[in-house]
């Protein structure tokens, strides 16, 4: 399962891991290609000193589209284990300043602008294996990202599980089909470092 989230969202086919199928970052990145364009990208290392400055551009590089779907409610910044850590940070500097219970019980989930962090709990090594930026930040619609499994109606499926004696363990195999891509390139903001 865990293999399953992390090709999701860092999968490429051209790397040595997770090469199942191409994921949410590089399908972006292909996107960004395609179309002449640039992330926006940040060149120090991810801190809790600048952490807020690259939110503030990747919100600033959002499409008109994308900023007024934030009344849904549906907009997220997905964000790499690293960028979540800084901005983390950055809030309990803050909140130590002004609050010393929000320091001491903490927060259940991170905000910037009223939109919430998501960890998608992908280390830089991982990232940078795969050919993929260090940092990643990804603005976008929830509803915008599309996640795809088939255990079942295509003959390759199969689900195995059997018990091996030497090691007094059960073992699984599953086969089945898998995808992730995105809806609409222009509810989507990138930054990366």
């Amino acid at each position: 399962a865990d293999d399953l989230r992390i090709s999701t969202w860092i999968g490429n086919i051209e790397a040595d891991q997770y090469n199942t199928f191409d994921g949410i970052f590089n399908k972006i990145k292909t996107a960004y290609s395609d179309a002449g364009l640039e992330p926006y990208t940040f060149t120090e290392e991810v801190s809790h000193e600048m952490i807020v400055d690259v939110l503030k551009q990747v919100w600033d590089n959002a499409s008109p589209a994308l900023k007024a779907l934030k009344k849904d409610g549906q907009l997220a910044f997905f964000v790499s284990s690293d960028f979540y850590s800084a901005y983390e940070e950055f809030v309990y500097q803050a909140a130590a300043m002004n609050n010393a219970q929000s320091y001491t019980e903490g927060y259940d989930t991170m905000y910037y602008r009223g939109i919430p962090l998501v960890d998608i709990g992908i280390s830089a090594a991982a990232l940078r294996e795969n050919d993929l930026a260090e940092s990643q930040c990804l603005l976008t619609d929830r509803r915008n990202l599309i996640v795809a499994l088939n255990t079942s109606d295509h003959p390759e499926a199969e689900v195995r599980m059997w018990y091996n004696p030497d090691q007094m363990e059960n073992r699984q195999r599953a086969v089945f089909l898998a995808a992730a891509d995105f809806i609409d390139f222009n509810l989507v903001a990138l930054g990366h470092a």
